[in-house]
């Protein structure tokens, strides 16, 4: 079965989302670690996932 692109997109935006939400926790000067904002999470893969669409179209039109 084919995927279309919507459901690529959506693929790759919960694949990002699953990467930043295991990478490694650094924590403060004294020792705490911040709490987990979602809502970063979701927009920092938002916005890599624009960034890929861009370079996607990129490629495209120069071939």
């Amino acid at each position: 079965m084919k995927k279309n692109a919507n459901d690529k997109w959506n693929e790759r935006h919960f694949q990002i989302c699953l990467a930043l939400l295991s990478r490694p926790v650094v924590p403060d000067s004294f020792g705490y670690t911040k709490p987990l904002n979602l809502l970063d999470v979701i927009t920092k893969a938002d916005r890599m996932i624009a960034l890929l669409q861009q370079r996607e179209r990129r490629e495209r039109d120069n071939v």
